[in-house]
């Protein structure tokens, strides 16, 4: 979704970043719905569902911060690289991110 919709992902990466004076009420953010249920996705793969819950977080947090970073450098490595580069890597990355998980 992230690919099609970079805003999506830059207006996470911002409501992390951009509002250090809403930290004292985190719990009341929408992004904890969203946080809790990719904690939640990642527990029921089957080479995290014995970890802890601190490790499920951990790799959560992981992909979702490589799954918005991708998505917001668009722009910046189409200029890096040509847009054939680009086009193919963006194929290739989720499989690439999902390796390590899925073995």
């Amino acid at each position: 979704h992230m690919q099609v919709e970079p805003r999506d992902a830059r207006l996470i990466t911002r409501e992390l970043l951009d509002n250090l004076d809403r930290t004292r009420t985190g719990n009341k953010w929408y992004l904890k719905r969203f946080l809790d249920k990719t904690v939640s996705l990642v527990g029921q793969h089957p080479h995290w569902k014995d970890s802890s819950l601190a490790e499920q977080t951990a790799a959560a947090y992981q992909l979702i911060g490589s799954v918005c970073y991708f998505a917001i450098s668009g722009p910046t490595l189409g200029a890096i690289w040509d847009e054939e580069r680009l086009a193919q890597t963006r194929k290739a990355f989720l499989p690439a991110l999902l390796r390590p998980i899925n073995g």
